[in-house]
């Protein structure tokens, strides 16, 4: 009886729980495989060999300064900036894929947003830029860059023309 009593103590000091903050998905790793389930916010019994990936699904913003040529071949100066999230439903994928949401970003979301904007501008003239085409470029940069991260486990709220 004892030692059924000192291997149940074993067993729970051995074990814990996991905090999932809210706006977060949970993703569960273990000796490098990643679970098919992942956590919904909130405490989840866990074991140590168990590792918990917080991914944030919050709105997230990035910011670019670019040089960026035009229709005339004039290169202007932009501050642009996106505004995304990642999907919930994807959070696993976006850790196995890419490390997670920095990985992401780093490596997918923001070279994808730099070519868009290049991309995009060029078939504008520099005034459009800055006068009532502004919207037209802006909506043209949206839907660019929700066609390229489609898949991606990336979801494109805004493309924004700061300054």
């Amino acid at each position: 009886m004892k030692r059924w009593l000192l291997l149940l103590v074993v067993a729970a000091l051995a074990s814990g729980c996991a905090a999932v903050p809210a706006g977060h998905v949970g993703v569960l790793e273990t000796f490098g495989a990643v679970h098919k389930e992942t956590w919904d916010p909130g405490i989840h019994a866990w074991g140590p060999w168990f590792g918990v990936h917080r991914i944030n699904c919050r709105t997230l913003q990035a910011e670019e300064k670019t040089s960026t040529p035009t229709s005339e071949g004039l290169v202007v100066g932009l501050d642009v900036s996106i505004v995304y999230h990642v999907q919930p439903g994807m959070a696993k994928e976006v850790y196995a894929r890419y490390g997670g949401v920095d990985g992401l970003t780093q490596n997918v979301l923001l070279p994808e947003f730099r070519s868009s904007v290049r991309d995009v501008t060029a078939a504008f003239l520099t005034s459009d830029l800055y006068s009532g085409k502004r919207n037209e470029v802006t909506l043209r940069l949206n839907d660019e860059m929700r066609k390229r991260l489609a898949g991606r486990g990336i979801e494109v709220e805004a493309v924004l023309l700061r300054n």
